[in-house]
């Protein structure tokens, strides 16, 4: 096949979990005998256009990392260009990145669209905000943007947006998508997000954090973008009931943002300076070896979205794993059986079930066991590729069933 994918950033543009999983599919395609076209928002260097065998990206829009109307221009005369001569199969939208070609309508193949995330999942995710422990600047900004967000959504339903296949990421996805959105479920397809369950794998216990840690006290571990919608804050609260039960306790929190200001102030005024450890962004190779030198992973998030890859690549870890009970998680732990799932924003059931965890070594083992079976099953790279390619597959055969 040859395949068009078009999407707001990849890690050429900043390294999260969105980027990665955009670059492993593409790679993964690519793989399997494909050829992939990827179209992208604006380089930050300036680059137009990279290549190699079986695989085109090309930068374009005003802006990197933002959807622009310069981007939706941009990207449908390319597309419209591009498709004389390469006849693409079918086209990938990674989330909304591919409505410019509807905009400007530009007939295009059989169309799949992959939701990272919704609009509705934002808006609770800002509802959230309102009813946590932030400031009021930070309530007052997130009541704006749910107002920004929720007029976008009724100009998406009013549009139309068409599409031949929509891949949810989760369970939970495929009712917010046809409860909101009004996609047929029969032109829905389940693909769950994979890790490289190679690179992400139990080794013997990292080193990586030594120099912070000594004398080998446990180590609770956190890797994410510092906003606000994270969480991050919850555990850092959780802390000194946590403490209570060991006072040699490290969190360490991997990942940079705008938040950190917020978060060190906490700390020190909580006085837990001594065992919270901030170390900033990590290349994306070396998240294994911090992975493996925690002796427990926790993401706190507040905000309703999908699950953060960052929770598979702790559970491919064997790592037990405490995580919010919000939006898509359920989809990736079931709660006591491959981790711990608590109530968001309860910072007394938090703390609780990291206590739990840390005491009980039988149930740490048991946990981070079926979480990395668990992995192996549903959530690696291969299947997701493949899970992914059998989509593009079938919406072609459907498409030229209609055309009959």
């Amino acid at each position: 096949m040859n395949i068009c994918i078009i999407a707001k950033s990849l890690p050429a543009h900043v390294i999260g979990g969105m980027e990665i999983h955009v670059q492993e599919l593409v790679d993964g395609i690519v793989k399997k005998g494909h050829k992939v076209t990827v179209i992208t928002t604006k380089h930050p260097k300036g680059i137009d256009k990279e290549e190699k065998k079986n695989l085109k990206i090309y930068y374009v829009g005003d802006e990197p990392i933002k959807y622009t109307d310069k981007f939706y221009e941009g990207s449908a005369k390319l597309f419209d260009k591009l498709n004389k001569t390469e006849k693409f199969d079918v086209v990938h939208s990674q989330s909304t990145a591919a409505i410019g070609l509807q905009i400007h309508s530009i007939k295009t193949p059989p169309t799949v669209i992959s939701f990272h995330g919704t609009s509705i999942d934002e808006i609770k995710s800002r509802i959230n905000v309102l009813f946590s422990k932030v400031s009021l600047v930070n309530k007052i900004k997130s009541f704006i943007m749910i107002f920004k967000i929720s007029s976008a959504h009724i100009l998406y339903t009013i549009h139309g947006y068409k599409f031949d296949g929509v891949i949810a990421t989760s369970n939970e996805q495929v009712g917010v998508l046809t409860k909101w959105y009004n996609f047929q479920a029969r032109n829905i397809y389940k693909v769950f997000n994979g890790v490289d369950i190679e690179g992400f794998k139990p080794r013997k216990k990292s080193t990586v954090l030594n120099k912070y840690n000594g004398e080998n006290h446990k180590i609770i571990l956190t890797v994410s973008k510092i906003i606000e919608q994270k969480g991050i804050q919850n555990i850092i609260l959780a802390m000194p009931n946590i403490l209570k039960y060991d006072g040699n306790i490290k969190l360490v929190i991997v990942g940079k943002g705008d938040y950190m200001a917020n978060l060190n102030n906490l700390v020190q005024k909580l006085s837990i300076g001594n065992n919270v450890i901030f170390i900033g962004n990590v290349p994306f190779e070396s998240l294994p070896d911090y992975f493996n030198a925690c002796d427990l992973f926790v993401n706190p998030t507040i905000r309703q979205n999908g699950y953060d890859l960052t929770i598979l690549e702790a559970m491919a870890c064997e790592k037990p794993v405490v995580v919010s009970n919000i939006g898509s998680v359920p989809t990736a732990i079931e709660d006591g059986v491959d981790g711990l799932l608590v109530p968001t924003g309860d910072i007394k059931k938090l703390a609780e079930a990291v206590i739990k965890v840390l005491k009980d070594q039988e149930l740490a083992k048991r946990l981070g066991k079926a979480a990395r079976k668990k992995i192996e099953e549903k959530f690696s790279l291969e299947r997701m590729v493949d899970s992914t390619i059998k989509v593009y597959e079938e919406v072609i055969r459907r498409n030229k069933e209609r055309s009959i």
